[in-house]
């Protein structure tokens, strides 16, 4: 039969339990309300992959929404930059399927999320959204993003510059734009960056601002 003092110690070891597995559950810091924030992408403790076939798209009170088939619910990502009209840019060619993938991955401090827009037959994305990249990730080819005296840098090589508004770059025989919205650092959660990626039309000279 267990004594007074055997259940005491079994109280206090319980309470050691609940309060490790508090601490874990809250190891996810929560997503800044101005950050890039991507709706019906699953944050799976484990990493995920989805796509399907889009079905339709729609620009309107700063947020692009997108209607998958196979999604339960649709694709929405907010805020969307209001100098970019891409809505336009899903049409320009209606009769290829166009193939929507999404990507998830819980981090410590939160979740890095990224949605892919590619046409027909190609392998290659149009559009890459993503949230919550670190410094170091890989942007398209040889370009990454770098964090680096409190402010984020474009890198190719030896060869960079400062990431701090729309940025034209050049990789893989086509024009690119890079959209960027920057997260703060604290204490908990290190600079993270979310950004919009997407291939300039070869009518297109300049990105849209």
């Amino acid at each position: 039969m267990p004594t007074m003092r055997n259940a005491t110690w079994c109280l206090l070891a319980l309470g050691t339990i609940v309060l490790m597995l508090s601490a874990c559950s809250s190891v996810s810091a929560p997503v800044p309300s101005g950050a890039m924030r991507l709706q019906g992408v699953d944050a799976s403790p484990l990493d995920t992959t989805a796509s399907g076939t889009l079905q339709s798209v729609s620009v309107q009170a700063g947020q692009l929404t997108l209607v998958v088939q196979g999604f339960r619910a649709p694709l929405v990502v907010a805020p969307w930059p209001a100098n970019l009209p891409i809505a336009a840019a899903f049409t320009q060619s209606p009769n290829d399927i166009q193939t929507v993938q999404v990507r998830s991955a819980m981090h410590p401090f939160g979740p890095s999320q990224s949605v892919t827009v590619r046409r027909g037959v190609q392998t290659q994305p149009w559009l890459w959204v993503q949230s919550g990249a670190q410094s170091g990730q890989k942007l398209l080819d040889d370009w990454t993003v770098l964090y680096s005296a409190d402010q984020w840098w474009l890198k190719q090589g030896e060869q960079r510059s400062q990431l701090a508004s729309v940025q034209k770059i050049s990789a893989l025989k086509a024009q690119w734009c890079v959209y960027p919205t920057a997260r703060a650092a604290s204490q908990e959660v290190p600079a993270l960056l979310d950004w919009v990626l997407v291939q300039l039309a070869p009518d297109q000279a300049a990105c849209p601002r």
